[in-house]
């Protein structure tokens, strides 16, 4: 939608929204059982904002929404960091666990909240596959061919949202995940999202699978948005670099 590959859900706020909330929760003390709930209306919230700050008279305009993410995200961020700063010690552990990501203490029961969300949004995701794919070649042509920009967008980053917010308020905000995944399933399966939406899901499921069993090796179990980061950064890097060079 926003024809960038490196776009990822801290692009447009939604992991902003969802941190600023819990980390504003777990410092105050207040209605800490509720974090998972609250994280995902704190998403769903804040994306309605970006799309607001998106908006232009004839539509809603992907550069605006790019400028509106960021803008977002940095002040969200700026008050995450000064309630970081003035919370206490006991509450700080916490809070930066869930900022970081974590699986530990996560079960079934909080899966099954979530659950319906996702798969609802991931149904209705793998239905928008041949749009995303037409809007990939440009508006004009995406129009010829009778896709409602307007429509195909809301319905994208309403999808979008449900799931990282689904996911980020049983997780915490575990980055590079939904930046390296993608990039690897297209190596393998071609441009095509009719394919690469569910392609993705299972390489996500995978990688963090995979992460969390590298988290529990040693000694002391490390957060796994801290193995996601080590192994996605020098990916991300890379990326960079070919993108650079194009």
């Amino acid at each position: 939608m926003l024809r960038n590959g490196l776009a990822d859900p801290f692009v447009l706020g939604i992991s902003a929204g969802v941190g600023l909330v819990a980390i504003t929760m777990l410092t105050l003390g207040i209605f800490q059982t509720w974090v998972p709930l609250a994280a995902w209306i704190g998403a769903i919230l804040t994306s309605m904002l970006v799309y607001f700050l998106g908006k232009t008279k004839t539509g809603i305009s992907v550069e605006r929404l790019v400028l509106a993410g960021v803008a977002v995200s940095s002040l969200f961020g700026a008050i995450q960091t000064t309630l970081l700063l003035l919370a206490e010690d006991s509450r700080l552990q916490a809070a930066l666990n869930w900022l970081i990501g974590s699986f530990n203490g996560r079960g079934w029961s909080d899966l099954q909240v979530a659950a319906p969300y996702i798969l609802a949004a991931f149904l209705l995701g793998c239905f928008l596959g041949r749009a995303i794919n037409l809007l990939a070649l440009g508006d004009d042509l995406a129009v010829g061919l009778g896709v409602s920009l307007v429509r195909s967008r809301l319905l994208i980053g309403g999808v979008a949202t449900l799931l990282a917010a689904s996911a980020v308020s049983i997780g915490g905000l575990i980055g590079f995940v939904g930046l390296v995944v993608p990039h690897g399933v297209r190596l393998l399966v071609g441009n095509d999202y009719r394919f690469v939406l569910p392609m993705s899901a299972i390489g996500g499921a995978w990688v963090l699978t995979f992460a969390d069993f590298l988290a529990r090796l040693g000694a002391v179990e490390l957060p796994v948005g801290t193995v996601t980061a080590l192994l996605g950064s020098p990916l991300f890097v890379w990326l960079l670099y070919r993108r650079s060079s194009q």
